[in-house]
């Protein structure tokens, strides 16, 4: 299942994580973990976040193994939420219609 990580970090824990070099290694690690097919960096409401796209098919290792160290090192906000590209939608309405809707 593609999934979309959105991570909104705290502005004082994420300028600490700059200047003493943990954000990159956060980043990194996070990388490491869920092999994104994207990763965007922007701002949003005036706090940096980042949103990756990735795919899994675990569900419980998610939430220990990255929401943990971006909630502990970041004082981040997460949102995790499955998506779709056009050929999953297109596939999902085509089974929909074929189900008889």
């Amino acid at each position: 299942m593609r999934m979309m990580l959105k991570v909104t970090m705290d502005t004082v824990a994420t300028n600490r994580a700059v200047q003493d070099g943990s954000l990159m290694k956060l980043i990194q690690k996070l990388q490491a973990r869920i092999k994104p097919e994207a990763c965007y960096y922007l701002t949003q409401c005036g706090q940096r976040t980042l949103l990756a796209f990735f795919e899994t098919t675990e569900s419980s290792a998610l939430i220990a193994e990255i929401a943990e160290p971006l909630f502990i090192g970041l004082n981040a906000r997460l949102d995790l939420a499955p998506v779709m590209n056009d050929a999953d939608l297109q596939r999902g309405f085509a089974a929909w219609k074929k189900d008889g809707a």
